[in-house]
């Protein structure tokens, strides 16, 4: 048997967020012919239902980066992980000094909610997401900060390669990643995961748990998010 991991936004679904027939069909066909079938995505599971159906034919979704994967499409989760609490306002804390727009998603199941720290002027792409999800957004405030906790930490601002550096340097403790915006296509995310995620780590997970070896193994993607996993 060998596996395919594919990611979603940008490789298999357009900027429509909607999957070509001819896509659908290629996948099927993989599917016939004994290939493990992975979607490999940023999205949380709240988000993937807006692109994958129940006759989307993947055997199992990493979802939001690999901080989690599920099987398909019976949802049913096979591990979530979640950032430790200090991290978390670690990462707020330094992310606030560079004057980055912050937000905290929530851990699984309620991954799709999220704190934002509130600022007088937000950027675009985070005005834009706020939105889009303002039945799932709340400002971070001083109590919230005291018992936060989530899944992964969200910044938008500056995208240079020394402040990425920085950022890299400061969370040893942490997996960061680089990855763009699905909403405007253009903008720049840093986000701060538990160590052990990933898309290369869920990955080799799934590769390990199902006896393939490295061979056997093919990714798809596009982004920054998707490089260690190609």
């Amino acid at each position: 048997m060998k596996v395919l991991f594919c990611d979603i936004d940008g490789t298999l679904a357009g900027r429509n967020f909607i999957i070509p027939q001819k896509h659908i069909k290629a996948l099927e066909m993989l599917k016939k012919s004994g290939w493990y079938l992975v979607a490999a995505t940023g999205r949380n599971p709240f988000s993937i239902e807006k692109v994958l159906t129940d006759e989307t034919p993947f055997d199992e979704v990493m979802f939001t980066t690999g901080v989690g994967v599920m099987q398909w499409p019976s949802r049913e989760i096979i591990y979530s992980l979640t950032l430790e609490d200090r991290v978390i306002k670690k990462a707020i804390s330094l992310f606030d000094n560079l004057g980055f727009d912050v937000m905290v998603q929530q851990p699984h199941p309620e991954n799709h909610h999220f704190f934002y720290l509130q600022k007088e002027q937000m950027g675009d792409d985070t005005q834009r997401r706020l939105d889009i999800y303002q039945n799932f957004a709340k400002p971070l405030d001083k109590e919230h900060l005291m018992h936060v906790s989530g899944a992964n930490v969200v910044a938008v601002g500056d995208e240079s390669d020394t402040i990425w550096n920085q950022v890299v340097a400061h969370f040893p403790e942490a997996k960061v990643v680089r990855a763009t915006s699905p909403l405007d296509g253009k903008s720049m995310w840093i986000e701060i995961y538990p160590k052990g995620a990933g898309k290369a780590a869920a990955a080799q997970s799934i590769a390990e748990r199902l006896n393939i070896l490295p061979k056997d193994c093919v990714g798809i993607g596009n982004d920054y998010n998707d490089i260690e996993l190609l």
